[in-house]
């Protein structure tokens, strides 16, 4: 099909007519022709001669084609015949006369010969059209392709230069001209441009002309990446990376060659610093006290460094490119071979804390296998970070062994010092709970205790000292014993906490202190006196109103200050009556979201309370069912019932 070029360099066909167009006008062209020469046979006999059909045969053959052409013939023939050769009107016999016959023969040869002559050159017109066709798009096409190359090349950042075989220059984008810093004209020798760019080797010689990428590739070769330096954008020492090829003809011949080039000084300066960074990488990696490695899939070591070289006791080239099982003894290797597969197949770092090592000796380390992933995530290798732990182990065993030692000093003496509670004294009835936060913790600082005092009277107190172990259970005992000694000699309770406080701050030091509940049982009067040293507040429940209330503190804790001073509250008190005191490790316990609380503890209590079945460790055992959880710190309780 014909074509043309569009103004976009896109090819588009030409429009031609449908065939029925030729057949049309073929028996157009046929019937016209016999009705004008009827109508002239009398005046001008054109009809005796063939001529007139021999040449629309030819006009329809040239105009189109061979179908609508041997239409034309037998359309012609047939009028012909019946309208002109003798028997007229008659198709059969096709001439009576010998003058038919030269007639008819004349039509046939004449219009053969012309048909014929016609159709070639029909078809060599449209095989010249088509020639021309092809070559005005050939010409559109490479015309197009050369300005969008141009376009393209000029608008690449990279200088891109051409010359001939003479080396001349025949092309430069502008970022040649850049490159140069100066704009030279195209035509000018290669060499021309060469010491306007102050081409030089990267030791800074000159560059020889036959040493120049363009000159190499004209004689042949192809040049890749050939590092050179240049007064270029990036200063008097620009580096460059220029590539070059030769351009060849169809007939191999070289023509001319290319060459484009690449700043590529700010990755020079960038690959320099990250030498450096890798030197002091390096350097870090071999002196840091930690044993640094990678592996690959197959468990080889690829790296590593001198930490971990030493750690397996091995020379570095019996380490590197070795599998684990040719590096570390069997059951090391296996566990090891195990954790890199793991981070392989699942993405999951591994971690062994004080794992044992027999060479020697026993040895222990801290072992971590991490996968190691590309940008796109793909696992490559497994990174291993070993750092040895034996003397934190020694140590720590060494520390464990001094703490037992020392815990079962401060648990005898915390058994013998909490001691045990009379059940009952006068019209006062007792129960105590100690319940320890957790097993390994069962030393601490809470105390309650019960005695008689002068005239009848019963001194109670509970309380807390800060920290445990043996420390704490030492300062308890000072605590219980100078409040007991001192009550025996004053029976007021802020009386007593004034000389107690003053006693402590004295052999207790900055860093501990005590909060005290203490209070006197007067059983003539049914009352008890107190005063509080920033305890718990204590609870009385009113059997007679069936509610309990709150004892709040009458002063600061004991053990900081020696000139605090403390207030006495007395309270009634009623057959029926109770009177709880318990450290804060009873209500500082975490229920959900939030802590108990001691307004929290009041609600279980008073509940415990009207139900009508309630004991002191009950009541332990429901705070931590409500919460649903575990005590947070010792817990120490003394129940005090007022009975008929």
């Amino acid at each position: 099909m014909p074509t043309d070029m569009a103004g976009n360099g896109q090819i588009r066909p030409q429009i031609r007519w449908p065939a029925w167009v030729g057949y049309a006008v073929t028996i157009c062209l046929e019937v016209g022709l016999t009705a004008v020469l009827k109508a002239l046979l009398p005046h001008f006999p054109l009809a005796q001669y063939p001529i007139p059909y021999i040449l629309v045969i030819m006009a329809v053959a040239y105009l189109f084609g061979e179908g609508p052409a041997i239409l034309a013939f037998f359309t012609g023939l047939v009028a012909f015949v019946y309208f002109f050769v003798y028997p007229v009107h008659f198709f059969w016999p096709p001439a009576a006369t010998p003058t038919g016959w030269a007639r008819l023969t004349a039509f046939l040869i004449g219009t053969l010969i012309v048909g014929f002559a016609t159709v070639l050159m029909r078809r060599a017109r449209h095989r010249i059209q088509g020639l021309a066709e092809e070559l005005g798009e050939a010409k559109r096409l490479a015309e197009y392709r050369w300005t969008q190359l141009e376009t393209i090349l000029a608008s690449m950042t990279a200088p891109v230069m051409v010359t001939d075989r003479d080396q001349k220059m025949v092309y430069a984008n502008e970022a040649a001209t850049r490159l140069v810093r100066a704009r030279r004209e195209i035509g000018q020798p290669l060499e021309t441009w060469v010491r306007a760019a102050n081409l030089r080797e990267m030791d800074g010689s000159p560059i020889r002309m036959e040493d120049h990428p363009l000159t190499k590739s004209l004689a042949g070769e192809t040049v890749t990446e050939r590092l050179l330096l240049t007064d270029g954008e990036s200063g008097p020492d620009t580096v460059v990376s220029a590539s070059a090829a030769p351009i060849r003809r169809a007939d191999g011949e070289i023509s001319g060659a290319v060459v484009i080039a690449r700043n590529i000084t700010l990755q020079r300066q960038l690959q320099v610093e990250v030498e450096r960074q890798r030197a002091l990488l390096d350097a870090f990696m071999d002196n840091v006290p930690v044993g640094l490695g990678f592996h690959d899939r197959d468990t080889r070591h690829v790296f590593a460094n001198r930490t971990l070289v030493e750690m397996n006791r091995k020379p570095v080239e019996e380490v590197i490119g070795k599998t684990v099982w040719e590096v570390l003894p069997a059951g090391l290797a296996e566990a090891t071979a195990a954790a890199i597969e793991k981070a392989f197949s699942t993405g999951e770092p591994s971690f062994w804390h004080d794992h044992v090592v027999t060479f020697d000796i026993e040895r222990y380390f801290d072992v971590n296998h991490i996968p190691v992933r590309t940008a796109g995530g793909e696992i490559i290798g497994v990174g291993v970070v070993v750092v040895e732990t034996t003397e934190q182990v020694l140590a720590r065993r060494e520390l464990e062994r001094n703490y037992d030692r020392e815990h079962r000093i401060a648990e005898t003496l915390q058994d013998g010092l909490v001691g045990t509670v009379p059940r009952r004294l006068d019209r006062f009835e007792f129960e105590t709970v100690y319940r320890a936060a957790r097993d390994e913790a069962r030393v601490g600082g809470d105390f309650y205790d019960v005695f008689r005092m002068g005239d009848g009277k019963i001194g109670i107190a509970i309380g807390d000292v800060s920290g445990k172990g043996l420390q704490a259970a030492v300062q308890m005992a000072m605590a219980k014993y100078s409040l007991r000694s001192r009550a025996y000699e004053s029976d007021r309770p802020s009386t007593v906490m004034e000389q107690v406080n003053k006693a402590l701050v004295q052999d207790m030091g900055d860093e501990s202190f005590v909060t005290i509940f203490a209070g006197v049982l007067d059983p003539k009067a049914m009352t008890v006196t107190y005063a509080n040293a920033g305890h718990s507040p204590a609870i009385l429940w009113k059997a007679a109103e069936r509610q309990a209330v709150l004892l709040d503190s009458t002063g600061p804790v004991v053990g900081i200050m020696d000139d605090m001073t403390y207030q006495d509250e007395t309270v009634q008190l009623q057959p029926g009556d109770e009177l709880l005191l318990g450290t804060d490790g009873l209500f500082e316990v975490r229920c959900k979201e939030a802590f108990l609380e001691i307004e929290g503890l009041l609600g279980l209590y008073t509940g415990l309370r009207q139900s009508g079945v309630y004991s002191a460790t009950g009541l332990v055992d429901r705070v931590i069912e409500f919460c649903q959880g575990e005590l947070r710190d010792d817990v120490a309780i003394l129940r005090v019932t007022v009975v008929e």
